[in-house]
C-alpha cells in the first residue's frame, strides 16, 4: 500500500515520516533504478517544518533511513532553506560517500511544480527533480 505514514523500521526503534512504493514505469522515479543505478524500491520522505537552516543532523537522519533493501533515495521536505546551495553540497558529500541520493524539496519547489501543472505542463515535477538531482550528482 502507498503511502505509509510513520513507517517503523529497525524493529520499531525508528520511523520514516512517509514511505512510498516506487511503482513508476516512466519518468524520474523510474530512471533512478534503470539509468542512475540507485536502488529505489521505496521512496523515503522526511518532513521538517523548518524555516531555519538544516544541517548535518537532519541529513544524517535521512542517511540512516536509506539502505540497499529499502532504497537509496530520499526527499527531505521543508519550508525553506537559508542556503540551499550549502545543503545541496552536503547532499553531494553524502552521494560521493555512497550513502545515496537525498534531495531537498522546499515550499518554493512545490509552488514551482504546481505553477507548471496549472500552466498545463505534463509531468511538472520532472524539471524540478532533475535540476536538484544534477546539483547533487554532478558536484
Amino acid at each position: 500500500m502507498s503511502p505509509e505514514v510513520e513507517q517503523e523500521i529497525n524493529q520499531g526503534r525508528k520511523r520514516i515520516d512517509l514511505i512510498f512504493d516506487n511503482a513508476a514505469e516512466t519518468g524520474f522515479f523510474h530512471r533512478l533504478h534503470t539509468t542512475y543505478d540507485t536502488p529505489s524500491q521505496f521512496i523515503m520522505v522526511e518532513c521538517k517544518n523548518y524555516r531555519r537552516e538544516m544541517a548535518n543532523p537532519e541529513l544524517d537522519q535521512m542517511i540512516g533511513r536509506l539502505s540497499p533493501n529499502r532504497g537509496k533515495f530520499g526527499l527531505i521536505v521543508c519550508r525553506s532553506l537559508e542556503d540551499e546551495n550549502l545543503f545541496l553540497q552536503r547532499c553531494a558529500d553524502s552521494y560521493v560517500a555512497h550513502h545515496g541520493i537525498i534531495l531537498p524539496i522546499t515550499d518554493a519547489s512545490l509552488v514551482d511544480i504546481l505553477t507548471r501543472l496549472r500552466a498545463g505542463e505534463n509531468r511538472p515535477e520532472e524539471p524540478v527533480l532533475m535540476q536538484k538531482y544534477r546539483s547533487v550528482a554532478l558536484r
